[in-house]
């Protein structure tokens, strides 16, 4: 494949003016179809044309580069724009209709001005440049929903032993010498006699009171980690497969560009 910038030497074989006004339209192999993308670089072919103007042989007596410059437009356009498929016969009506859009007080009539345009869109059909693409991997983001937490309070039971001092009264027996003793009745003497003492004694008394012992605050965080997401995409590439008698070096080798 040829570089869309490389510049054609006029004296070489394949100089556009060496290419009859009525000859077929050259094949490019596995490229020429309509169907291709193409791109043309409007400057560098401008640029050409207008270095090489003078040396074409269809170029009339004082007539300079802006004479012919529609027409060479209208050709080197017209390569991307009808492709490089087209008959003689079916391409001039097309680019005679193009060079009526684009030309200006300066230009020549199309009948001179129709190997020029013819020139420049032989030139532009051997610069047909294919677009590759390829499938770039676009990762986004978004909020859903992961989960949730639900908090709540649960009643555990514990036994807990509270020492406590608790009064008990006992009776105490004891003789004592009879010097101590106050006197009585005597007609006291003899009986049966029970004296009874009440005795008293502390009770535990259980009660409970609830008491604040604490908080639990409940609050979300956010933490960023880093995943690689992996997927597969598409990239275009080109083959270039030989067919018929092609001179080595045309078009490479067959394979992968």
């Amino acid at each position: 494949m040829k570089n869309p910038n490389q510049q054609t030497n006029p004296g070489a074989g394949s100089r556009p003016d060496a290419i009859p006004a009525q000859a077929t339209t050259p094949t490019v192999a596995g490229a020429a179809s309509a169907a291709l993308a193409k791109a043309v670089d409007p400057a560098a072919h401008d640029a050409y044309w207008q270095e090489h103007h003078e040396k074409q042989p269809f170029v009339q007596p004082g007539q300079g580069y802006a004479s012919y410059q529609a027409a060479y437009r209208t050709g080197y356009e017209g390569a991307r724009k009808h492709g490089v498929d087209l008959k003689r016969e079916e391409l001039e009506p097309k680019l005679a209709q193009d060079y009526a859009g684009l030309r200006n007080r300066q230009s020549v009539e199309w009948e001179h001005g129709k190997a020029a345009a013819l020139a420049a869109y032989d030139r532009g059909a051997e610069e047909i440049n294919i677009i590759l693409h390829e499938e770039r991997l676009r990762v986004g983001k978004r909020e859903v929903e992961s989960g949730q937490v639900h908090v709540r309070k649960v009643v555990h039971t514990e036994q807990v032993n509270v020492p406590v001092e608790l009064r008990r009264e006992d009776v105490v027996i004891e003789r004592v010498p009879a010097s101590e003793v106050r006197q009585g009745n005597a007609s006291d003497a003899f009986a049966d006699k029970t004296v009874e003492v009440v005795l008293h004694a502390d009770e535990a008394v259980v009660s409970k009171e609830a008491h604040v012992t604490g908080a639990v605050r409940v609050s979300k965080t956010a933490e960023v980690e880093t995943r690689v997401v992996t997927d597969s995409v598409k990239k275009e590439d080109v083959e270039v497969v030989r067919e018929g008698e092609i001179r080595r070096g045309d078009l490479g080798k067959p394979g992968k560009l």
